[in-house]
């Protein structure tokens, strides 16, 4: 089901991206990205045939916001701000 679904708009994905490689500048930010996209098409098209591999990284992200935003609030706090962090947030003012 995946593979049916995901094929029409990855081959369109590829094209586009063919095109742009062509007319990128290649050091330019979309440059960049279309050609890093394109050098691993494979393991992207791996995800539309093979189930046990994710399509996005929730998961993982949900993970590790906690990690990143106790960062933010130290950083903050070493910059002089006084800063809250919390679960619905963060908050932070001069101080």
């Amino acid at each position: 089901m995946r593979f049916q679904l995901s094929k029409p708009a990855m081959e369109e994905l590829k094209q586009w991206l063919e095109e742009q490689r062509g007319q990128a500048l290649s050091k330019s930010p979309i440059g960049i990205a279309v050609a890093y996209t394109l050098n691993i098409w494979d393991r992207l098209e791996r995800t539309m045939t093979d189930g046990k591999f994710e399509i996005d990284n929730n998961k993982f992200e949900n993970k590790i916001r906690k990690l990143a935003r106790g960062r933010l609030c130290a950083a903050q706090h070493k910059a002089g701000r006084t800063t809250c962090c919390s679960g619905a947030g963060v908050n932070s003012s001069n101080g």
